[in-house]
């Protein structure tokens, strides 16, 4: 049951080149490694598949804030997205504090900030200007 509480779900929508994550819980740094070591080949899969850029739809709505240490690995995985051509990213939140953290952790490394939801929907839409 422990698995449950915190956790990632990877895909890759091809068709609308948009990957999309889902993280949820407090993780450790075991869970931020094994994510960033999952999620990396995914980004570059994605840069060959979209050579002219694409997308990242992030749903962090059940991913409250997190600890300096998963925060430093987040922020590599934010960094190797822009280094391997995610030009735009929409950011799902439930709570203001996660998006306060992502949007620094953005910042930090000199990327947009994209845009916040409170739905995958709209994210989404957002995305694919539809």
């Amino acid at each position: 049951m422990e698995q449950h509480k915190k956790g990632y779900q990877i895909e890759s929508d091809r068709e609308r080149h948009v990957l999309k994550l889902r993280l949820w819980g407090m993780w450790d740094t075991y869970l931020a490694h094994q994510f960033e070591h999952e999620v990396q080949p995914k980004i570059l899969d994605m840069e060959q598949q979209s050579p002219h850029g694409w997308s990242v739809m992030v749903n962090l709505s059940q991913f409250p804030p997190q600890f300096q240490d998963i925060q430093a690995i987040i922020k590599t995985v934010i960094q190797f997205e822009f280094a391997h051509g995610m030009h735009t990213g929409a950011t799902v939140v439930a709570k203001t504090m996660t998006q306060l953290q992502i949007k620094r952790l953005v910042d930090e490394v000199g990327g947009e900030p994209g845009s916040y939801f409170q739905s995958e929907d709209d994210a989404i839409r957002w995305l694919v200007g539809g």
